[in-house]
This record gives C-alpha cells, structure tokens and sequence, in this order.
C-alpha cells in the first residue's frame, strides 16, 4: 500500500512539475557599459563576454513586450530565455552596448531619463535614440523625467502627472524617426 501512495504522490508531483514549469524569464539590467569603476558599469569587455556567452549557449533574447505577453497569457515559459534591460539612458548604451548587441541581432529596451535626453553629455541626445530605434532592436521606455525617487512622491495625482510627462516626450520618438526617414 505504501508504494502505490508513493507512485500515485510520485506522478502528481511529475505532474505539477511539467504543467506548472517552476521557470521564470530573468531579467539583465544594466546601467552604464563603460571603463569607470563605477559599482553600476559593466567594462564593454565584459559586456561583450556576457553577450557572447548568451549566444554561444543560445539563450533566446526577447523584447519586453513579448515578455509581458508571455506572463499575461501564462504560456509556458521557453527555456533560456531573457530579457535585456538598461536603466537611464546613458551615452554609452549607444558607443558600446548597442553595437555589441546589434552584432548578435540581440533585443534590449533603453528606460530613459527623458530630462537629460539631449542636455547632459553622459546621456544619450536625439539622433542617437533615432538610429537606435530604426534598427528595430532598441525599444525605449520612461525611467522617470528627472531620476526623482518615486516613494518621495505621495500625492497619486502628483505621481501620474510625472508619468504622463515622461509618456508623452517617449511617444515621440516614432514621430521623430518618421521626419527622419521622410526626409532622407
């Protein structure tokens, strides 16, 4: 009797497992791709190792939005598989993580400190985040406007009038390419 409850617990468990895979999506975020010793860079040689290794494993790089229909539909999770993320939008993102990642054709999204866009010399300007997007490899979204600690903020009202300031300069930035591309 003991051994047909443990075959039965035993094929439930081996059940739960294969229907509800314990495997989630990691999530790599990164700040700054640069020399400094600054304790949020990464050197651009270690990036490009980091990289490559996904490759070389075949990890599978998705956008954020495929992650996030992913987890809404519930479907089961592809096994290595990651996301690539870069907080503030630092000018290095573009000199050394974009062309690494542009060589593998690996997806990332850019989460921008939309006040410093174009008027802070470590921040990536306009014509930049332009070329980046046209390589349909670099998704951006908003970080905040000018990197205020959220918590601070405790008035809701107050707080949605910072997002949707920092929602309306990113939904731009298709706009802005089509002038482009129209022009060229």
């Amino acid at each position: 009797m003991k051994k047909e409850i443990f075959v039965i617990f035993l094929c439930i468990l081996i059940f739960i497992i294969w229907a509800f895979p314990k495997y989630s999506i990691p999530v790599l975020l990164y700040h700054s791709i640069s020399d400094n010793d600054n304790l949020l860079s990464v050197k651009p040689d270690n990036f490009k190792k980091q990289v490559a290794y996904l490759k070389k494993a075949n990890y599978r790089i998705i956008k954020l939005d495929e992650f996030l229909e992913i987890m809404e539909s519930r479907k089961k999770i592809p096994r290595k598989t990651v996301v690539i993320t870069f907080d503030d939008g630092y000018k290095d993102n573009f000199t050394y993580a974009y062309p690494i990642l542009k060589e593998c054709n690996f997806p990332a999204i850019i989460f921008l400190i939309t006040g410093k866009v174009g008027k802070e010399i470590d921040f990536l300007n306009w014509d930049e985040i332009k070329e980046m997007v046209g390589s349909k490899i670099i998704d951006f979204g908003g970080h905040t406007r000018n990197h205020i600690y959220l918590p601070s903020i405790q008035n809701e009202e107050k707080l949605w009038k910072k997002f949707m300031a920092v929602k309306k300069i990113l939904r731009k930035i298709p706009k802005l390419l089509l002038n482009i591309l129209v022009i060229l």
